[in-house]
């Protein structure tokens, strides 16, 4: 089986949670696991990763670190996995892969499944966002809970936060 993970940062150059959970998780398999992120590093292998950045880091998140992030994994080649394991945030580029596999789905073309990592649902968070950031967010949000196949929940909270998509 070959699986790759995609999430904007890796650990442990960036010790939040998300990250960390893949790198806990995914280096207990016995074979290669590609990892899609955005790095300055160069093609590497790190234990039983092999890391494959798509973007050079950016200073800060933002809107446009986001927007990037989510066009660079367009380039991960689906035929050449079978799962390809997403974490939740930024969002965004699961939505873009999504799509990507719908118009794979639709051609009949080889297509890996599709996971993701749901750690929390923002819903009404989205308010705290201007106009039309909050408008596309729970918009975009909406959409991956209702046209993904396989989420992976890390909590009954959330579990029952998305059960109605």
């Amino acid at each position: 089986m070959k699986i790759a993970i995609v999430y904007q940062y890796k650990y442990p150059e960036h010790l939040g949670g998300g990250e960390r959970r893949f790198f806990e998780i995914f280096k207990r398999f016995n074979f290669p696991i590609d990892w899609y992120t955005q790095s300055n590093d160069i093609k590497h292998r790190e234990g039983n990763f092999n890391i494959i950045p798509l973007m050079k880091d950016v200073n800060k998140r933002s809107v446009y670190e986001t927007f990037l992030w989510s066009i660079a994994v367009l380039r991960i080649p689906f035929g050449k996995y079978d799962v390809i394991h997403l974490g939740q945030m930024p969002f965004f580029h699961i939505f873009t892969l999504l799509i990507k596999y719908k118009i794979f789905l639709l051609l009949g073309m080889n297509r890996p499944i599709l996971a993701v990592d749901w750690w929390e649902y923002w819903g009404e968070h989205w308010n705290r966002f201007i106009f039309p950031f909050n408008m596309l967010g729970r918009s975009v949000e909406k959409f991956i809970l209702r046209y993904i196949d396989n989420i992976v929940v890390l909590s009954d909270k959330t579990r029952n936060d998305i059960k109605y998509f």
